[in-house]
């Protein structure tokens, strides 16, 4: 079905599992018996969250059923790799996070490496729409994160 221009409705598979992938960490972080703290009380930071989750919805939403008929299909060497090298780096940090090493450079590795594989996946598929919607989630996740580690 045609929405308008090069976008219709369709499925990415591959949107999905990059989403997937990078639940992982945060599925077992959610079910853990001893979670660390990952949010404040602070009203602000709170709708701040708000913002990155309702973003967040929209991104996969359109990243898995908006296609760009333009879009390079396998990606370029280039965007998998940054994909690829945003994930590792994801992953160290939730090791670094599991480790008890909760400081600055963890909550930024946390919070920048899935909006910036969201945003570099979304330009690559050529989907302007899930590419605003990785930087509105990217903003809103890096300002909550660290809020939250600065109010703790």
């Amino acid at each position: 079905m045609k929405l308008f221009g090069k976008y219709r409705l369709g499925f990415d598979v591959w949107a999905l599992m990059l989403f997937i992938i990078i639940m992982i960490p945060n599925v077992l972080w959610f079910v853990s018996p001893e979670q660390a703290p990952l949010t404040s009380e602070s009203l602000a930071l709170h709708w701040i969250e708000r913002i990155a989750s309702i973003a967040q919805v929209v991104l996969i939403g359109t990243l898995c059923f908006i296609i760009n008929e333009l879009r390079e299909i396998p990606m370029n060497k280039w965007s998998t790799t940054s994909v690829c090298v945003m994930i590792a780096l994801y992953s160290l940090g939730w090791g670094f996070y599991y480790g008890g090493v909760i400081n600055l450079l963890t909550i930024l590795t946390l919070s920048v490496t899935p909006g910036v594989a969201f945003l570099i996946f979304s330009i690559a598929r050529k989907n302007i729409i899930a590419a605003l919607s990785s930087v509105v989630f990217l903003t809103c996740h890096v300002i909550a994160s660290v809020g939250n580690l600065w109010f703790q």
